[in-house]
């Protein structure tokens, strides 16, 4: 601590050690130095202060003050005859130019500085001073060997790097060892050698952690993270990161800021979480420190091109994409400028999206190989001439087989695929499409999907559609079948356990109070509710969910289970009957994707009472008219799978938005489909086999009602279930607070929740039940250990579920409880009518008291409830999915 009588040289003294460990505490003594400065102090203290105050400078963010300061120290320096210090200021200057984006104007400060030192070095006949010139060349080599780095010659970079390691062990200079061994990491990295590059940073880490350099432990920390990232271990990355963020807590908005925020960006997009993503980006686009942060802007307007690529937000990948090229231009990155190029290829078609990446090939040669195979993938996926596309592709596949890249061998075999489908060569196109899938099988897990690979994560449901579509063509359903139930299976078993292995454990009180004042808010402020939960959704904190969704995937069953799949925009139906694989064309997805959009509408639109019951004749019409031509397209032509009646008991498994279609309801106009079946929903193929058996027989209960203001009616319907529920344990009012809910839920067979739900679509895996003291999230019900149970959520929406990241499957609640140990979860597909619900859930407990099965006894209670409430919105909103057969007796 400073003291009112301590020199200005004696705080610089104090400043000096804590500018990387303690910035804050740094800029206090610099500014407390600054006031104890008197007129005989030399300059060259003065320089020494300027040179410290350009440090923390560059930690701040304020680039061009730090190069004043430089500028300031260097004068000083020359002034009193310190040549070697004034030098010295160079090494700065270059670290600057680079955080500015200036690599070219780095290299040549680097390379005039090695000429001065050789000079000086020849000159020097004193021993110290001649190693103090050797380690100023060695520091000038390693900051030429970052620039080389940033200007993408890595392999320049690494060799450097690691002679500029051998003469600071000679000089016996840990401190500096440890810096250039964070730089061989990130060369490593760069050159895909993520096991090399792991072990070097973790050894720069401890180092920095032993001398307490905040700074550097944090950069290095962020990537180390990366390197985790890009060998598939998302939960270690996050980990890793979260520390490198802590060691950089209050050194914002400066380059190493920048940088781990873009990590962050990477790990979000890994986890499919692509709005996050994109909104870190932001954060690092609207800093406000376009100068200072000039590269790590051009990486952030490339990361979130990418991402809204994915997200299918072509327009805005565009503009993010061609900034980028520009950015990438003005700091003199070609290869970055390629790869941005490319981006903007795959949001074009035709002959825009060929120029695009015949641009892009242009700015390549073989010093890149990785950058210049994905560039000829993507010319031979644009090239109208087939002989010339095919040419692209070989010189691709040549480059690739001496990379050893799965992310790369995929892109060839696909792209093979189709330039041979599109020459008419069915057989080879088939082998290169299996051999796509075989790699995808393998790597999925493996690969990390950050910007310069996120075309695996755009496109990798293509080679299955495709391949899917050729064994069709070629008459091979069982193949198709097989294919379908085992990609299907592992894509929903990743999604949820990825993102149950993601999301927090417990609710925070804020969460809590956001959700709160979602109810009822309109659209514009129910946008910024949901920005501000997203904001505190702790991502990466908890263990995997207790019950492993991978364990129900299965290849199908026989009989009456039916699997709905999307192949080339058309929908077909798939069973398994008496050992063979039937399948029927039901119609183009266009044309049902219109029918599921009048239905959303109709949805939306039960919001509004006074609306819909002033209009009711038009919407009942309306209403019927969807029903009928959704029987039409998804019922109607299954009789053909069934010889030409269908079972007694049915499953369906759909795909994607199917998973809204109130199947019950459908009608052909005089019969609703519940009226010939007892129709279910399985969350995969072949998984109804697996869920059933593990159900457990329902000889107890868990019966919990909480009403709010727009829920008053909930406690209602909890007593007069619990009224027919078996040996029931009633929560109500302040009873039915979480952790009771949480503790009892594993303790009954069947479980019945009434409280008011609040469903999101941006984050499903967090939406909630209001309970009586706080919102209990999806997530954190993953994580009650469930097993076997028949869990009823009687709330409004319970059942509806959204899309995470590129992949046709949809999340929400039911996986939730699935993948907590749940065998079959009752849900309501969109807002329920209080009086009907109560008398449907009634109905529905009491039928189970006859014996029957649970399925067939939500079919005669949606029956029963259909005589005194024909509109489907009173009676078709429940759906049963996972496993039928809960009884009230021993199974």
């Amino acid at each position: 601590m400073t003291t009112a009588g301590s020199s200005a040289s004696e705080i610089i003294d104090q400043a000096e050690p804590l500018v990387q460990s303690d910035p804050a505490a740094a800029r206090r003594l610099m500014d407390a130095a600054h006031r104890a400065f008197v007129a005989d102090d030399t300059a060259a203290l003065r320089a020494r202060h300027h040179y410290l105050d350009a440090r923390l400078c560059v930690n701040e963010g304020r680039l061009q003050d730090a190069l004043e300061h430089i500028g300031s120290a260097r004068q000083l320096w020359l002034s009193e005859g310190e040549t070697m210090s004034a030098l010295r200021t160079d090494l700065g200057r270059m670290h600057v130019l680079d955080d500015l984006g200036q690599h070219r104007q780095s290299v040549a400060v680097g390379q005039h500085l090695l000429v001065h030192v050789d000079a000086l070095v020849q000159s020097m006949p004193d021993e110290e001073l001649r190693d103090e010139a050797t380690w100023l060349r060695a520091a000038a080599g390693e900051n030429l060997a970052v620039a080389h780095g940033y200007l993408a010659d890595h392999h320049a970079a690494l060799t450097a790097h690691r002679e500029t390691e051998a003469a600071y062990r000679a000089l016996g200079m840990p401190d500096d060892i440890a810096r250039s061994m964070a730089n061989q990491g990130v060369e490593l990295l760069e050159l895909g050698r993520l096991d090399e590059a792991g072990e070097i940073l973790d050894r720069a880490i401890v180092h920095f952690a032993r001398v307490d350099d905040r700074v550097s432990q944090g950069q290095a920390l962020a990537y180390r993270a990366r390197a985790e990232l890009k060998g598939g271990h998302l939960v270690e990355a996050h980990e890793t990161l979260n520390e490198g963020l802590e060691c950089l807590d209050g050194i914002e908005r400066s380059p190493v800021w920048a940088q781990a925020q873009l990590e962050l960006a990477d790990l979000y997009i890994a986890l499919g979480l692509i709005h996050e993503a994109a909104q870190v980006q932001t954060d690092v686009l609207e800093s406000g420190h376009r100068e200072s942060l000039r590269r790590e802007m051009v990486l952030a307007s490339f990361g979130r091109g990418m991402a809204r690529l994915v997200a299918g937000d072509l327009d805005g990948a565009e503009r993010d994409l061609h900034a980028a090229a520009d950015g990438y231009v003005e700091i003199g990155d070609a290869v970055g400028q390629a790869r941005a190029l490319v981006g903007i290829s795959r949001t074009k078609t035709g002959i825009d999206a060929l120029v695009s990446a015949r641009h892009a090939l242009a700015l390549l040669d073989d010093t890149h190989p990785v950058e210049l195979t994905e560039t000829l993938i993507r010319v031979a996926e644009c090239d109208f001439h087939l002989e010339v596309a095919k040419a692209s592709l070989a010189r691709a596949r040549d480059l690739a087989g001496c990379l050893s890249m799965p992310h790369l061998d995929w892109q060839i075999h696909y792209c093979a695929g189709q330039l041979a489908r599109r020459s008419g060569d069915v057989r080879t196109a088939l082998a290169e499409y299996e051999a796509a899938h075989l790699i995808t099988k393998d790597q999925r897990l493996k690969l990390t999907f950050e910007t310069h690979r996120m075309s695996f994560l755009t496109a990798r449901s293509h080679v299955v559609n495709d391949l899917l579509s050729l064994v069709l063509e070629l008459g091979d359903e069982d193949r198709a079948f097989e294919l379908m139930a085992e990609e299907r299976a592992r894509t929903l078993a990743e999604r949820i356990e990825g993102k149950l292995g993601a999301a927090t454990t417990s609710s925070p009180p804020e969460l809590s109070e956001i959700y709160n004042s979602m109810l009822g808010a309109d659209e514009e402020l129910a946008i910024d509710l949901r920005s501000r939960a997203r904001a505190i959704e702790d991502l990466g904190s908890s263990p995997a969910p207790v019950f492993s969704m991978s364990e129900t995937a299965g290849r199908g069953s026989e009989g009456s289970e039916v699997v709905y799949q999307s192949v080339d925009g058309v929908l077909f139906a798939f069973a398994h009957v008496d050992n063979e694989v039937r399948s029927v064309r039901l119609g183009n997805t266009s044309e049902i994707d219109r029918q599921l959009g009048r239905l959303s509408a109709l949805r939306r639109r039960s919001h509004h009472r006074t609306l819909t019951t002033r209009h009711s004749e038009q919407t009942n019409a309306t209403v019927d008219d969807v029903l009928q031509q959704l029987h039409k397209s998804l019922i109607a032509p299954l009789g053909s799978l069934f010889d030409g009646t269908l079972p007694d008991d049915l499953t369906v498994v759909p795909q994607g938005s199917l998973m809204a279609v109130p199947f019950a309801g459908l009608t052909d106009g005089r019969h609703a489909v519940v009226d010939e079946t007892n129709i279910s929903v399985s969350p995969g193929i072949g998984w109804t086999g697996n869920l059933s058996a593990r159900i457990r027989s329902l000889d107890s209960s868990l019966v919990v009602g909480v009403d709010d203001e727009l829920a008053p009616y909930m406690s209602a319907e909890a007593s007069l279930v619990a009224s027919v529920a078996p040996n029931p344990t009633l929560l109500a009012g302040e009873d039915a607070t979480a952790d009771n809910v949480a503790r009892l839920m594993g303790e009954h067979g069947l479980v019945h929740l009434a409280c008011h739900g609040l469903f999101r679509s941006d984050n499903p895996f967090f939406s909630a039940l209001r309970l009586a003291d706080r919102w209990m999230t999806a997530a954190e019900m993953s994580r009650v250990p469930l097993d076997g149970q028949l869990v009823v959520l009687s709330s409004c929406s319970s059942g509806r579920q959204g899309q995470v990241g590129s992949e046709n499957e949809l999340l929400g609640f039911p996986h939730a409880l699935l993948a907590a140990g749940a065998a079959a979860v009752v849900v309501n597909t969109w807002e329920a009518d209080d009086e009907a619900s109560t008398a449907l859930m009634y109905a529905f407990h009491r039928t189970l008291n006859d014996g029957l099965p649970a399925a067939a006894a939500l079919a005669r209670a949606q029956r029963t409830i259909r005589s005194t409430h024909p509109d489907i919105r009173m009676w078709a909103n429940p759906i049963l999915i996972g496993a039928r057969e809960h009884r009230m007796e021993s199974i």
